[in-house]
């Protein structure tokens, strides 16, 4: 399982879940909006207007699934272990 973010510096709630993965020793891929993707492209992954930082997939095999933002990262975790 591999955790993808979607994030900004200085974002509290984007260092949180990459701090969450690193305690859970996750692999994850951190995208920069702005730089790396552009918010229009983000909404079109998402498939919904977003309006907060971080958006989260987890990949797993070939399948990525969009998660939501931190706390829902969160709860996936919880409910998987």
């Amino acid at each position: 399982m591999q955790v993808i973010i979607y994030g900004r510096d200085h974002c509290a709630s984007c260092d949180k879940t990459k701090l969450l993965c690193q305690m859970k020793s996750i692999t994850f891929q951190y995208h920069n909006v702005g730089s790396d993707i552009s918010v229009d492209e983000l909404r079109s992954k998402v498939g919904q207007r977003t309006t907060s930082l971080p958006q989260i997939f987890l990949a797993e095999g070939d399948t990525i699934r969009y998660v939501g933002g931190y706390d829902d990262l969160r709860s996936a975790l919880q409910r998987m272990h």
